[in-house]
């Protein structure tokens, strides 16, 4: 009897070798392959998303609301306020007039159509004072709640709403993420934000398209600009001085197109509700060195 023992085909080992050698790039090579459409997918959901978010807006940039009150567009870069904007108003003190301006811009914001917001966490603000602006208490939503950071969610989220006009709020602390989103939602929605900020967060991030200082004018700077007020009745503009019962003056301190610096005095009969806009003139320098200088 022969016993015969069998060995491996030369051949077959070696081809045994290279199917495990070759197993390993094939290995790499589909993961890279997974990797780069994966990467493909990403990339293309995100694109996406900012077509859906950009049509889902209007171009703030694109869009401006005009403002009835000749020569008040000067604050803005065209003439007229933009949309889906965020607007920061800093009182130089207290009773500057802050709200007086936000109402005045509101107005033009919301026209007839369209809702104002109105954060009052402090519980201060009186409803029918929004009527010798123009605007009609059945376009006003007023947001209440004893936490400050409710009420600013609350006032974020109107924003988004593409029926709100205008949303104001006062706020003394806003942090730099909290401004972001107000910014993001007035763009999303298209209104106007208006934040009324006190003279200490002068120094504060701010993501507003405009942010501008307002004072009230003591008869000290109504008196520098009287040449001007003089000026204008002469010709006929307006009622006379003793009918405008108060003087702000507005300054732009942050633009976004370039404004920073220019002034203007916005005067206003409380009894009427008619304003007017006169150039700022020497009280801008003169009030900006004496109010920053007690800062």
């Amino acid at each position: 009897m022969s016993i015969c023992f069998s060995r491996p085909r030369p051949q077959a080992a070696k081809r045994s070798r290279g199917t495990t050698a070759t197993a390993q790039p094939v290995a790499e090579t589909r993961g890279e392959i997974m990797k780069t459409a994966t990467q493909s997918v990403v990339r293309e959901l995100a694109e996406r998303i900012r077509q859906m978010e950009a049509s889902s807006r209007p171009a703030a940039s694109c869009v401006t609301i005009p403002l009835g009150v000749r020569g008040l567009g000067s604050l803005f870069p065209q003439e007229e306020m933009p949309a889906g904007s965020l607007i920061e108003i800093v009182s130089a003190h207290p009773a500057a007039g802050a709200w007086t301006l936000s109402f005045l811009l509101a107005k033009y914001a919301c026209g007839t159509e369209r809702w104002l917001i109105v954060a009052d966490h402090q519980q201060t603000f009186y409803p029918p004072a929004v009527r010798k602006f123009g605007l009609d208490l059945g376009q006003l939503f007023i947001l209440r709640s004893p936490n400050p950071r409710d009420t600013l969610s609350a006032l974020t989220q109107s924003l988004r709403c593409s029926a709100i006009g205008a949303a104001i709020g006062e706020f003394e602390h806003l942090p730099e993420r909290d401004g972001r989103r107000l910014q993001l939602a007035a763009e999303t929605g298209g209104g106007v934000g208006v934040l009324l900020r006190p003279w200490k967060a002068i120094h504060a991030p701010s993501f507003a398209s405009l942010r501008c200082v307002i004072r009230g004018m003591t008869d000290r700077g109504a008196a520098q600009a009287g040449r001007v007020r003089n000026a204008r009745e002469e010709t006929g503009e307006g009622f006379g001085g003793s009918l405008y019962q108060r003087r702000m003056h507005i300054e732009v301190i942050r633009c976004r197109g370039g404004r920073e610096g220019h002034s203007l005095i916005l005067e206003m009969n409380d009894a009427t509700a008619h304003v007017r806009v006169l150039p700022g003139l020497a009280f801008a320098a003169n009030s900006t060195g004496e109010s920053r200088s007690t800062a």
